[in-house]
Protein backbone atom coordinates (compact mmCIF):
# COMPACT_ATOMS: atom_id res chain seq x y z
CA UNK A 1 0.00 0.00 0.00
CA UNK A 2 3.08 2.27 0.73
CA UNK A 3 3.68 1.88 -2.75
CA UNK A 4 0.57 2.73 -4.03
CA UNK A 5 0.33 5.77 -1.84
CA UNK A 6 3.88 6.59 -3.14
CA UNK A 7 2.51 6.41 -6.17
CA UNK A 8 -0.53 8.53 -5.99
CA UNK A 9 1.47 10.83 -4.24
CA UNK A 10 4.25 10.79 -7.34
CA UNK A 11 1.14 11.53 -9.17
CA UNK A 12 0.17 14.41 -7.11
CA UNK A 13 3.32 15.76 -7.08
CA UNK A 14 3.15 16.00 -11.04
CA UNK A 15 -0.42 17.07 -11.19
CA UNK A 16 0.75 19.97 -8.84
CA UNK A 17 3.62 20.67 -11.04
CA UNK A 18 1.47 20.59 -14.18
CA UNK A 19 -1.11 22.69 -12.69
CA UNK A 20 2.09 25.03 -11.43
CA UNK A 21 3.29 25.34 -14.64
CA UNK A 22 -0.03 25.45 -16.49
CA UNK A 23 -0.81 28.81 -13.52
CA UNK A 24 2.39 30.52 -14.13
CA UNK A 25 1.83 29.78 -18.04
CA UNK A 26 -1.45 31.70 -17.26
CA UNK A 27 0.06 34.37 -15.44
CA UNK A 28 2.31 34.86 -18.42
CA UNK A 29 -0.38 35.06 -20.69
CA UNK A 30 -2.44 37.21 -18.12
CA UNK A 31 0.53 39.66 -17.91
CA UNK A 32 0.70 39.52 -21.64
CA UNK A 33 -3.18 40.16 -21.94
CA UNK A 34 -2.69 42.64 -19.15
CA UNK A 35 0.07 44.37 -21.45
CA UNK A 36 -2.41 44.26 -24.68
CA UNK A 37 -4.93 45.69 -23.18
CA UNK A 38 -3.09 48.70 -22.01
CA UNK A 39 -1.73 49.13 -25.62
CA UNK A 40 -5.62 48.81 -26.64
CA UNK A 41 -6.05 51.76 -24.09
CA UNK A 42 -3.78 53.70 -25.41
CA UNK A 43 -4.95 53.36 -28.89
CA UNK A 44 -8.35 53.73 -28.14
CA UNK A 45 -7.27 57.23 -26.37
CA UNK A 46 -5.49 57.94 -29.80
CA UNK A 47 -8.40 57.22 -31.74
CA UNK A 48 -10.81 59.45 -29.27
CA UNK A 49 -8.17 62.27 -29.49
CA UNK A 50 -8.01 61.32 -33.40
CA UNK A 51 -12.27 61.52 -33.68
CA UNK A 52 -12.20 64.73 -31.70
CA UNK A 53 -9.96 65.96 -34.36
CA UNK A 54 -11.95 64.52 -37.22
CA UNK A 55 -14.95 66.46 -35.56
CA UNK A 56 -13.76 69.89 -35.47
CA UNK A 57 -12.14 69.01 -39.18
CA UNK A 58 -15.77 67.90 -40.33
CA UNK A 59 -16.92 71.27 -38.53
CA UNK A 60 -15.04 73.50 -40.46
CA UNK A 61 -15.92 71.52 -43.41
CA UNK A 62 -19.18 71.87 -42.94
CA UNK A 63 -18.57 76.13 -42.80
CA UNK A 64 -16.39 75.41 -45.57
CA UNK A 65 -18.97 73.68 -47.69
CA UNK A 66 -21.37 76.28 -47.05
CA UNK A 67 -19.46 78.82 -47.98
CA UNK A 68 -18.50 77.72 -51.31
CA UNK A 69 -22.29 76.75 -51.72
CA UNK A 70 -22.96 80.76 -50.83
CA UNK A 71 -20.52 81.87 -53.45
CA UNK A 72 -21.53 78.90 -56.19
CA UNK A 73 -25.21 80.87 -55.54
CA UNK A 74 -23.82 84.12 -56.12
CA UNK A 75 -21.90 83.07 -59.29
CA UNK A 76 -25.22 81.32 -60.63
CA UNK A 77 -26.98 84.64 -60.04
CA UNK A 78 -24.54 86.70 -61.81
CA UNK A 79 -24.96 84.06 -64.62
CA UNK A 80 -28.27 84.26 -64.74
CA UNK A 81 -28.78 88.21 -64.63
CA UNK A 82 -26.16 88.38 -67.19
CA UNK A 83 -28.26 85.89 -69.51
CA UNK A 84 -31.22 88.14 -69.04
CA UNK A 85 -29.65 91.05 -69.83
CA UNK A 86 -28.29 89.17 -73.07
CA UNK A 87 -32.17 88.15 -73.95
CA UNK A 88 -33.08 91.87 -73.24
CA UNK A 89 -30.38 92.96 -75.81
CA UNK A 90 -31.30 89.99 -77.87
CA UNK A 91 -34.55 91.45 -78.13
CA UNK A 92 -33.66 95.21 -79.19
CA UNK A 93 -31.78 93.99 -81.79
CA UNK A 94 -34.69 91.75 -83.01
CA UNK A 95 -36.60 95.01 -83.03
CA UNK A 96 -33.67 97.19 -84.46
CA UNK A 97 -33.46 94.16 -87.46
CA UNK A 98 -37.29 95.11 -88.02
CA UNK A 99 -37.54 98.80 -88.09
CA UNK A 100 -34.32 98.53 -90.45
CA UNK A 101 -35.96 96.00 -93.06
CA UNK A 102 -39.53 98.10 -93.07
CA UNK A 103 -37.01 101.25 -93.64
CA UNK A 104 -35.30 99.44 -96.05
CA UNK A 105 -38.74 98.86 -98.13
CA UNK A 106 -39.39 102.29 -98.02
CA UNK A 107 -36.34 102.96 -99.56
CA UNK A 108 -36.83 100.33 -102.02
CA UNK A 109 -40.06 102.00 -102.78
CA UNK A 110 -38.80 105.48 -102.88
CA UNK A 111 -35.84 104.38 -105.14
CA UNK A 112 -37.95 102.84 -107.54
CA UNK A 113 -40.27 106.00 -108.03
CA UNK A 114 -36.94 108.12 -108.20
CA UNK A 115 -36.19 105.94 -111.14
CA UNK A 116 -39.63 106.69 -112.17
CA UNK A 117 -39.34 110.40 -111.39
CA UNK A 118 -35.32 110.47 -113.44
CA UNK A 119 -36.85 109.18 -116.40
CA UNK A 120 -40.14 111.03 -116.41
CA UNK A 121 -37.74 114.25 -115.97
CA UNK A 122 -35.09 113.22 -118.66
CA UNK A 123 -38.80 112.51 -121.23
CA UNK A 124 -39.99 116.06 -120.11
CA UNK A 125 -36.51 117.82 -120.98
CA UNK A 126 -36.71 115.18 -124.18
CA UNK A 127 -40.25 116.80 -125.14
CA UNK A 128 -38.79 120.63 -124.09
CA UNK A 129 -36.51 120.38 -126.67
CA UNK A 130 -38.36 118.84 -128.82
CA UNK A 131 -40.67 121.66 -128.38
CA UNK A 132 -38.32 124.23 -128.86
CA UNK A 133 -37.35 122.69 -132.06
CA UNK A 134 -41.14 122.80 -133.28
CA UNK A 135 -41.21 126.33 -132.35
CA UNK A 136 -38.14 126.67 -134.66
CA UNK A 137 -39.15 124.69 -137.26
CA UNK A 138 -42.61 126.65 -137.42
CA UNK A 139 -40.77 130.50 -137.27
CA UNK A 140 -38.66 129.19 -140.35
CA UNK A 141 -41.68 127.82 -142.28
CA UNK A 142 -43.90 130.93 -141.85
CA UNK A 143 -40.61 132.73 -142.08
CA UNK A 144 -40.19 131.25 -146.04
Amino acid sequence: MEGNKEASNNEIVKLIKNLTGEVRQLAVETKQNSTDIKSLTGEVRQLAVETKQNSVDIKSLGSLIEDLAGMTKRGFDDVYEKIDSIKEDITEIKDDIKLLKNDQSDLKVNQDNSAYRFELTAQEKTIAQHDQRIEVLEKRVLAN
